[in-house]
């Protein structure tokens, strides 16, 4: 399965916002400082498809989801602060399965971070 070019750039966004560059003294590289591109490529071929479903679906989940908390733009154009908030909401969510999106793009990301 492939992700649109609009897809792979709002999933970039969120790995930005969950491993933010110079985060912490110990863990100077962030999302952005690493290659993911050629990980995610692979990842989208041979994963498994319902986890790879599962990120595409969360990804637009993600994106859409400010214009239901009242706000007028996507994810992507939210402040930093706004965008840390609103995944930080997420994990509050009292249904398991809303709770469990952030850690989606967690694991999909330690997994490309480390590899």
């Amino acid at each position: 399965m492939k992700l649109s070019s609009f897809e792979r750039r709002w999933l970039n966004v969120i790995f930005d916002v969950i491993l933010p560059s110079q985060a912490h003294p110990r863990l100077s590289l962030g999302a952005k400082d690493v290659p993911l591109d050629k990980f995610m490529d692979e990842f989208l071929q041979i994963g498994p498809f319902k986890l790879v479903m599962l990120l595409r679906l969360s990804t637009w989940f993600i994106v859409l989801l400010p214009f239901a908390l009242g706000y007028f733009r996507p994810f992507t154009k939210l402040t930093p602060t706004q965008q840390v908030a609103l995944l930080k909401k997420l994990q509050q969510n009292p249904s398991y399965s809303i709770r469990e999106i952030p850690n989606v793009f967690k694991m999909v990301l330690c997994l490309g971070y480390c590899g």
